[in-house]
């Protein structure tokens, strides 16, 4: 359904409500109609007015609703989005108000109509368990005597990345190569771009960044690849066996998310076994050995 929002504010001030519902039928059927669904409030859009004076009614007539604007739409954890409540350059603002979606009372004021959170902050102030998108609303008040409400913004979403990535490893042994596939948890909805990064070592140092990113079944991977090779070289010189990646937007490549669980390429690269001592006595006498028949003859020789 679409109304001009006047048109609905009519209806409801006709009916003395701020409350809508829905429900259907079969057009077969049309008299058997289905439950209601719940009623949902219109109040955030059409917030009820306090008893204008004279002097304030027109100017309440002339307060336009604003519009949230969110930049960036994604962040990570640690990444950083701000918010702004965009009102008309006409409109003198006294103060604005952001809040999620849903909880009114978890208010926050800001004269310059803009607010800069991180992630963490933005799970904090929204009580939520677990990450996702959220959507936040926004309404200021209009310097006048009784300070007047404005009507409140239509919700707008930020989607918070705070899932470490998830490795997967596999190994093509006819060309000596190995994939590596870093998957973004929660991505599937997400139209941003990403850059990874994997690392070696349990302490871990840089070893290759990507730009390149794949969809599969609406999942991002980030795939790297690397020679058998190659990549022996580079564990050596780190003296580990582990490999392990995390990632960022390309936006905000500063904010890295939580590095993903460390993945041992033993199967892949085992560490030599110590000989045993039976071996090293063996390899002693050989030496041995030798290096006393090489003496008798050279002596021979010189005889």
């Amino acid at each position: 359904f679409k109304a001009q929002r006047n048109e609905v504010l009519n209806r409801l001030q006709s009916v003395k409500q701020r409350e809508v519902s829905c429900d259907y039928s079969l057009t077969s059927d049309p008299t058997a109609r289905s439950l209601m669904s719940d009623k949902y409030s219109l109040i955030r859009f059409f917030p009820t007015p306090t008893q204008p004076s004279v002097t304030t009614e027109k100017s309440t007539a002339y307060v336009p609703q604003p519009r949230l604007l969110v930049s960036p739409e994604v962040i990570t954890e640690r990444g950083s989005v701000k918010l702004r409540c965009d009102v008309p350059h006409s409109v003198k603002v006294s103060q604005c108000y952001f809040y999620p979606e849903g909880d009114y009372r978890k208010l926050k004021h800001s004269p310059s109509c803009q607010l800069s959170l991180t992630g963490s902050e933005l799970i904090r102030w929204t009580r939520r368990r677990s990450p996702g998108t959220l959507h936040i609303i926004c309404f200021y008040s209009v310097d006048y005597s009784d300070r007047t409400p404005s009507p409140h913004s239509l919700p707008a979403p930020v989607t918070v990345l705070n899932q470490k990535p998830i490795l997967t490893i596999s190994h093509d042994h006819q060309f000596d190569e190995i994939r590596f596939e870093c998957e973004i948890p929660g991505s599937e909805s997400v139209t941003a771009n990403f850059s990874c990064n994997l690392y070696t070592g349990e302490i871990p140092q840089p070893y290759v960044k990507i730009f390149f990113q794949k969809r599969e079944s609406g999942k991002v991977l980030c795939i790297f690849k690397a020679l058998g090779d190659d990549l022996s070289r580079r564990l050596q010189s780190v003296k580990r066996r582990e490999v392990s990646c995390d990632y960022s937007l390309t936006s905000d490549p500063t904010a890295r998310s939580l590095m993903s669980d460390k993945y041992s390429l033993i199967p892949f690269f085992p560490t030599p076994t110590q000989p045993s001592v039976t071996t090293e006595k063996s390899t002693a006498y050989f030496l041995t050995e030798t290096t006393q028949l090489l003496t008798t003859e050279k002596s021979t020789s010189g005889k």
